[in-house]
């Protein structure tokens, strides 16, 4: 409890590589539930190998860890302040439902493995494993972005610019 969005890293000082869109949703987030936002140590403390960052670092997920309820209403708030909290949070996940149809590049590949893309603008390179089944969705930011599908053998090199929504298929 606390009212709290927590996003990943948890260890003192830490961002994640991509700190303007993970912390960016999470502060929207915040702002639409009137959460305070941020890494567990900015928040409350130094957290080592919490599962949030588990899940950024092996998974190649956003997540975050929502604190429900306010201090005055307890561990375990009685039954009847419970309702007010759940409808309260149901705006928190539509807006994270709705974030996924959001800026991303995504799509299917049979041909490569890992991913790394740059936005122009900033010129920092991230990399993304393709998931087993080859699709890929990756959560971004707007902008013109430099983009290099990686695979045994081959690689193939695209520039394209993310505003709503970009679907890349790769046969």
């Amino acid at each position: 409890y606390s009212e709290m969005v927590n996003n990943p890293k948890g260890c003192s000082g830490e961002r994640t590589e991509n700190r303007a869109v993970v912390e960016g949703i999470g502060k929207e987030l915040g702002e639409i539930l009137n959460y305070s936002a941020g890494t567990g140590w900015e928040l409350l403390y130094s957290v080592d190998g919490s599962d949030i960052d588990w899940m950024w670092a092996e998974e190649q997920v956003i997540p975050y860890v929502l604190e429900v309820s306010p201090r005055s209403d307890g561990f375990q708030p009685a039954y009847e302040k419970r309702d007010p909290t759940v409808k309260l949070n149901r705006k928190g996940w539509q807006y994270l439902l709705d974030r996924l149809q959001g800026p991303s590049i995504n799509g299917v590949t049979k041909n490569f493995k890992s991913i790394e893309y740059k936005r122009k603008s900033d010129g920092k390179t991230f990399s993304y494993k393709i998931n087993p089944d080859g699709s890929y969705h990756i959560i971004v930011t707007p902008g013109d972005y430099d983009v290099k599908y990686i695979g045994k053998n081959t690689s193939k090199k695209i520039s394209l610019k993310v505003e709503n929504k970009v679907t890349i298929e790769h046969q």
